[in-house]
């Protein structure tokens, strides 16, 4: 993320949900430290979003996640949530995931291309 090599997307529903997180896991302090830095970074692309797909249907709260990747046109949502699988049955819109491993893969490879 530091060296630029992807880009994240996310809104404020998402930054919020990833200060909440890291408030319970660490402190508020830290969790806002956090969120500060993300927004200073110019891959982090704040996005909205106009329009709810309701495309989790066993984890509503995971949809601000489907919003944001359609919003932003993005390539791929990075997860390990096996809500997200639902999204390999819709043809449309059509979102990638990613594993860890598999986004890791991704990032190795475009390190051995360039």
């Amino acid at each position: 993320m530091l060296r630029q090599k992807f880009e994240l997307a996310v809104t404020s529903d998402i930054l919020s949900e990833y200060e909440e997180v890291i408030s319970e896991k660490y402190s508020v302090s830290v969790a806002r430290n956090v969120i500060r830095a993300l927004l200073l970074l110019p891959n982090v692309i704040r996005t909205e979003v106009y329009y709810n797909w309701n495309l989790i249907r066993d984890d509503r709260d995971d949809d601000k996640f489907v919003d944001c990747a359609v919003a932003s046109n993005a390539n791929a949502i990075v997860t390990q949530d096996t809500h997200f699988n639902i999204l390999n049955s819709i043809p449309f819109p059509q979102i990638t995931t990613l594993t860890i491993s598999e986004f890791e893969a991704v990032l190795g490879k475009q390190r051995a291309d360039s």
